[in-house]
């Protein structure tokens, strides 16, 4: 783990960690450890320390920034716990409407309603999802694991319609085709809404 040694390194490491944090919220928690960090290197330096090696001792004496960045997320958490709630019921919605589509393999003709439906949905939750600002912690972790939620769960079981129908027609090779590049792009969609929000790195090791 990289060891931050002046004010910079700190303040960069502590936004890096702040992803669950309004946005608005962030510049004002940075300006104020700044602000704290800078006299207590005064102080030092006061006491004959030169500004580097001032620098050194306060961040060394002071939290982590990961740590401080922590209490932060469940300060804010605690302040508003009704998002999460939305955020995973937008996020099931997601999956919920791959499902549906994913029904015209198994079926080998396409149920108007369950199409619809499940199309509805996609789009709702998709535009909700790319228009949200605030993202607090638990609901990073649930929106990184669509992506994986699609590779090792929806994918195969669209494989697994696939041989159960049996029947395979030009219908059902170019739907099943064309649900899977659906598949594709909405990973990268999602991979694109984790990229723009700085959300961090999508794992697939829980699998």
């Amino acid at each position: 783990m990289m060891r931050e040694n002046n004010v910079n390194e700190y303040l960069e490491t502590l936004k890096e960690n702040l992803t669950g944090v309004p946005r608005e919220e962030i510049k004002p928690i940075l300006h104020e450890i700044e602000d704290h960090l800078n006299r207590e290197i005064q102080n030092e330096i006061h006491n004959g320390k030169d500004r580097q090696e001032a620098e050194k001792y306060v961040i060394s004496r002071f939290k982590k920034p990961q740590q401080l960045a922590e209490e932060y997320l469940q300060t804010y958490e605690q302040s508003s716990p009704k998002s999460v709630t939305l955020l995973s019921v937008v996020s099931s919605m997601w999956l919920i409407g791959a499902v549906y589509l994913m029904n015209p393999i198994l079926k080998g003709f396409i149920e108007p309603a369950f199409f619809t439906l499940g199309l509805a949905v996609l789009v709702f939750a998709s535009i909700y999802l790319m228009l949200k600002k605030n993202w607090r912690k638990l609901e990073i972790k649930t929106v990184k694991l669509i992506p994986p939620t699609i590779a090792f769960l929806i994918f195969p079981l669209s494989i697994v319609s696939f041989w159960i129908n049996g029947n395979i027609n030009s219908f059902l090779l170019s739907y099943t085709v064309i649900y899977w590049l659906f598949l594709i792009i909405s990973s990268l969609y999602f991979f694109k809404i984790i990229k723009k929000n700085n959300l961090g790195k999508v794992s697939y090791s829980f699998f």
